[in-house]
């Protein structure tokens, strides 16, 4: 029987190339910032961005990529893989990262931010 974590690659090239740039970034100081990494290819402009809106904003179609936030230690292949994987899947069934800067609409906690959701989404 297989072990669960040792699944076939789905991405391969994409994936090593993900991995690669991630990697890069944290051996070059940029853990805890952020990466955009472009989900046909695994691609990315190696540029790195303290805030996930700002390397949204940077992207010419921001629909095409996913974010990462750089780990300290890298990224392996099979980690790009899963990953990668998961944001094709998630993107082809109409899911989408959201900005940061939107406000999106959550569950209110106390009655003024339940009074603050009901203007948010009726605009009263």
């Amino acid at each position: 029987m297989r072990d669960t974590l040792d699944l076939e690659p789905k991405c391969g090239d994409a994936a090593r190339r993900m991995a690669s740039a991630v990697s890069l970034a944290a051996m070059n100081g940029g853990a805890g910032r952020w990466l955009a990494v472009k989900l046909q290819d695994g691609g990315s402009d190696h540029v790195l961005y303290d805030r996930q809106s700002d390397a949204m904003a940077h992207q010419v179609s921001s629909e095409h990529a996913c974010y990462l936030l750089i780990p300290p230690d890298g990224m392996t292949t099979g980690q790009a893989d899963r990953v990668l994987g998961f944001w094709r899947e998630m993107y082809s069934a109409g899911g989408r990262q959201i900005d940061p800067r939107d406000d999106y609409p959550s569950m209110p906690l106390t009655r003024p931010d339940g009074l603050r959701q009901i203007r948010l989404l009726t605009g009263r």
